[in-house]
């Protein structure tokens, strides 16, 4: 859910038919339409090999990247996109770490996730003003 919220914006969802029929009082309806499609794809091969299409697509240049590059060697990057990476670039690292063959960057690609969340949530949660 994590990388389809990261990855997916209001454009994807809606070239996807990934709208959310049923509207929530307390869930904003991409928030909807993301869980919906998170679940289709957990349920549907052809679906979620269409959205990862999607993303490959989107996120060549980086997957290539990655896919040639030791995990050792995709460490640092992975640290700083953590910490301070935005908009395309971050999705771009964390579809291509996540979606390696390999689980030494596929763990990479989670831990970066995880940090991705957390600095998501503290923002949030700053005061204003």
């Amino acid at each position: 859910m994590f990388l389809v919220s990261l990855c997916l914006g209001d454009q994807d969802l809606e070239r996807l038919g990934a709208t959310a029929a049923c509207r929530h009082a307390c869930v904003a309806p991409a928030t909807a339409a993301l869980s919906a499609l998170h679940r289709v794809c957990a349920q549907d091969s052809a679906v979620a090999r269409a959205v990862g299409d999607v993303l490959d697509l989107r996120h060549l240049e980086r997957v290539l990247f990655v896919r040639d590059r030791s995990a050792a060697e995709l460490r640092a990057e992975a640290r700083g996109q953590a910490r301070l990476g935005r908009g395309e670039s971050l999705a771009g690292w964390a579809w291509a770490l996540v979606t390696d063959d390999r689980p030494e960057v596929i763990a990479l690609g989670q831990r970066l996730m995880a940090d991705v969340y957390v600095r998501g949530l503290r923002s949030l949660a700053a005061p204003t003003g």
